[in-house]
């Protein structure tokens, strides 16, 4: 069996721009990395591990500590959930890492929406920690219950 590709129109081909692109630092380059500070505090469910500032926009990642390596799937979909539409995150799960691109001026919005996500995290672990506890309790009180009533089911014969 043959294959034959098609031909590129020109509405398909690549071309090279000429328009003027600026390669100068952003105007707020001192704002920009003032708003940063929070991205390299270690805190919360991630460690930072780059940001790149170019023009107005800011692109971040973050790598997911390791204390959290194994809630990875729970992190994304607490994001997803709970971020605003502004907001898109990338993940990447083999690395346990996500990242953004955005507007500098959503800094601060980005750096509390994330402290907001450390906290649902943080009662997430909470609440699976004590279904745990419940479950265990239930599964002793069922195998106690079935000893009881076995007990009870050998004396009334």
């Amino acid at each position: 069996m043959s294959q034959t590709a098609s031909v590129l129109s020109s509405e398909q081909s690549l071309y090279i721009s000429t328009a003027e692109v600026s390669f100068a630092p952003a105007k707020n380059a001192e704002a920009v990395a003032s708003n940063l500070n929070f991205v390299f505090e270690e805190n919360g469910f991630y460690i930072p591990s780059t940001a790149f500032a170019y023009n107005e926009r800011v692109s971040l990642t973050f790598r997911v500590k390791e204390a959290f390596a194994t809630q990875f799937i729970l992190i994304k979909g607490l994001i997803e959930f709970n971020r605003s539409k502004d907001l898109k995150f990338a993940y990447n799960r083999d690395e346990r890492s996500f990242e953004i691109d955005l507007e500098a001026a959503q800094l601060e919005t980005l750096n509390n929406f994330l402290g907001h996500i450390h906290a649902l995290l943080q009662k997430e672990i909470l609440f699976k920690a004590v279904l745990k506890k419940v479950i265990a309790f239930e599964n002793q009180y069922k195998a106690l219950r079935d000893v009881v009533y076995a007990e009870q089911q050998a004396v009334a014969i």
